[in-house]
């Protein structure tokens, strides 16, 4: 997984399987719209802008995730490997092939995670969250469901000795500053439901079966990462020991984090496309630590395993439903 090959490899299938995709799918414009401006659709998009569009987004969020790892000295491996596995996971999954503005909302949760981890042990720690629980609640204007991690970022900022009574203060007013600029254009526009619709969005619940809310394919892929994901956990726990005190509270967090979106999509699985999108850089920090502090046959075996499934997973997915 080390070599400096990895990258261009995985862009050779990147681009391998898109176009398996187009040739064999037909073409599905994403149904959702801003939820602020519903006039603002990207089904209106030509099928290349929109792809280009979700390309670019998944390119930022690329580099954003690499330099989170970098700055916050997560984990010690090549920049193209933890690019390699992101993309990868994308690559294999063609319900993310399009383009939606809730996709937005993974932009902001990872420049959200810069200013929480920066502000570990901080004494002015009340600016740091400040802007992350800001840049956190712009996401949830995307995707208004982003709203159920705040309390998942409150428990991070404890972990991170950064929470007090002025820090928690500075996070109220950073969560509401985005709202507070909405309701006023809300009332320039003479229209209070472009206020309102977000809080419409957070209340709408569905089913929680499964079974009848995701597809069964996507189910699939689901349960390959939560099962990579565990395996994971446990060895990314087993040698807590070995990382500095910073870096195994990230970690920890992390955990945390995407242990809470797990239990989110099982919850409400007619969200699983959206909440994958957010599950996508912390499986793939954990998946490399993983990989990257295991030298044993066992962990190839696992990884080819891992690529081989994958593949199966995007053959059914492409597969036409009966």
């Amino acid at each position: 997984m080390a070599s400096g090959a990895t990258l261009p490899v995985v862009i050779l299938i990147c681009i391998i399987a898109y176009i398996g995709h187009s040739v064999i799918c037909p073409v599905v414009h994403a149904t959702d719209s801003f939820i602020l401006f519903p006039s603002w659709s990207a089904s209106s998009m030509p099928i290349w802008l929109n792809h280009l569009c979700s390309l670019a987004t998944y390119i930022l969020s690329a580099y954003l995730l690499v330099e989170l790892n970098n700055r916050s000295d997560i984990l010690r491996v090549r920049k193209t490997v933890l690019m390699a596995v992101f993309f990868l996971f994308i690559t294999f999954c063609p319900e993310l092939y399009t383009f939606s503005f809730t996709k937005l909302s993974l932009v902001a949760l990872l420049l959200s995670l810069f200013f929480l981890f920066n502000s570990y042990q901080r004494r002015d720690s009340s600016s740091y969250l400040f802007h992350s629980f800001a840049i956190l609640s712009i996401g949830t204007l995307f995707l208004p469901q982003l709203v159920f991690v705040i309390p998942v970022w409150l428990i991070g900022s404890v972990m991170l000795q950064s929470l007090n009574i002025r820090s928690f203060l500075a996070s109220i007013v950073g969560f509401v500053l985005p709202y507070w600029f909405v309701l006023s254009y809300a009332f320039y526009a003479d229209d209070i439901n472009i206020f309102i619709a977000p809080f419409q969005e957070m209340g709408q619940f569905g089913g929680m079966n499964i079974f009848a809310e995701v597809d069964v394919r996507n189910l699939l892929s689901f349960a390959l990462l939560l099962v990579l994901y565990i395996v994971s956990l446990f060895h990314c726990l087993f040698i807590d020991y070995d990382n500095k005190i910073r870096t195994r509270l990230i970690l920890h967090f992390i955990i945390f984090l995407n242990a809470s979106l797990f239990l989110f999509i099982i919850i409400q699985p007619k969200y699983e496309v959206q909440i994958l999108n957010l599950l996508l850089p912390g499986v793939s920090l954990i998946i490399c630590h993983f990989f990257s502090r295991t030298k044993s046959r066992i962990s190839y075996y696992i990884f080819i395993a891992t690529l081989i499934l994958l593949f199966i997973l995007y053959l059914l997915k492409m597969a036409p439903v009966s």
